[in-house]
């Protein structure tokens, strides 16, 4: 329970920044709105993906008795490297093109914050994975507020000197926090790991059979929860983009559940796992599935026969378009639990 407190308390973090987002929203014009969600969007891509390609082996390796962590933390670190920076180059070297994919040039304009951005996070998600692998969850809670606390101040401070009129302008706060909470990150990460580069061949060998499969799963888990932002912001350009990242913006409420179960049943389930203990195992996917329930059905029920009510009091008419789309996202997860649980046992 300790450690649940924790894990929800921390996951309910990006739902306290999503509502300065809200705030952003109303003060920002469509297409500057829209603009800063796709932007966002290609963000967490890139996150999510590295995440499931190469970060997750920290987890499920970081349990093991009489593993070399220093090895462990230098190979899986090497392949989120590896992936994200010819990412970010390509980025660069053709910005025009991908915005004009994506049905907004200005975009392009922004892929060199977005290379800051990314660089800045890079070192709180990486030390985060070696918290979350000692179940440091009350640790983990500090750099997420670091993050994402800041990240709300900063916003809420521009909302209210009324400096917040264009994307860029809400981005390089994003930055500032990001610079912060990786700091914390790695000043946590040490008082439990030593912190170095010691490179082994046989350690990267077996993350790099590991991360085959997982990064595949990681590509399709990514594209299905982002495909279908790029692709409205393609069709429809910025003001389709910032109707739509509006409903899912309020939809990360639902991500909170999705990665609080995700924070919890990884590490539990690869440590008896590997213990042998498949009774504890099934124990521990059950009981995740049937307490998540308990909360999620009477959750979806109240926001599908209330959206119209909310949407108009918090965002005005300016967003009263994004109700059915919040209405389809809150009907369809009505399968997360199940989802989630599985694929995080799996």
């Amino acid at each position: 329970l300790d450690k649940g407190f924790w894990a929800f308390a921390d996951r309910g973090l990006p739902f306290v920044y999503a509502v300065a987002q809200i705030a952003v929203a109303r003060v920002l014009g469509l297409p500057e709105y829209g603009t800063y969600v796709i932007f966002q969007v290609v963000f967490n891509m890139l996150f999510s993906f590295t995440d499931n390609f190469a970060l997750q082996a920290i987890v499920k390796y970081g349990v093991e008795p009489e593993i070399d962590l220093k090895a462990l933390i230098t190979a899986t670190s090497t392949l989120f490297f590896g992936f994200l920076l010819p990412i970010l180059v390509i980025f660069n070297l053709i910005p025009n093109s991908i915005g004009s994919l994506l049905g907004n040039p200005h975009l392009g304009d922004l892929f060199p914050l977005l290379a800051l951005y990314v660089l800045a996070s890079a070192p709180r998600v990486v030390f985060s994975k070696v918290l979350q692998m000692r179940f440091r969850m009350k640790d983990i809670f500090f750099v997420d507020l670091a993050n994402y606390g800041l990240g709300g101040f900063l916003l809420a401070l521009g909302l209210y000197q009324h400096v917040i009129q264009h994307s860029e302008q809400v981005i390089w706060r994003t930055v500032i926090s990001a610079v912060v909470s990786s700091v914390v990150a790695i000043w946590f990460a040490s008082r439990h790991v030593e912190i170095g580069f010691s490179f082994s061949k046989a350690m990267f060998a077996r993350i790099r059979d590991f991360v085959r499969y997982q990064g595949a799963t990681g590509i399709v888990s990514v594209f299905q929860q982002n495909i279908d932002s790029l692709a409205v912001s393609s069709f429809t350009g910025a003001v389709g983009a910032g109707a739509y990242g509006a409903a899912k913006n309020v939809y990360r409420l639902f991500d909170v559940l999705r990665d609080t179960i995700t924070l919890l049943v990884f590490p539990a389930v690869s440590k008896y796992y590997s213990r042998g203990d498949k009774n504890t195992v099934r124990t521990i996917l059950e009981k995740a599935v049937g307490f998540l329930y308990l909360g999620l059905i009477p959750l979806i029920a109240v926001l599908f026969v209330f959206s119209p009510l909310f949407y108009h009091l918090v965002f005005g008419p300016k967003f009263d378009s994004s109700v059915p789309i919040f209405r389809i996202l809150v009907a369809g997860s009505i399968v997360l639990p199940i989802q989630m649980v599985f694929i995080s046992t799996m």
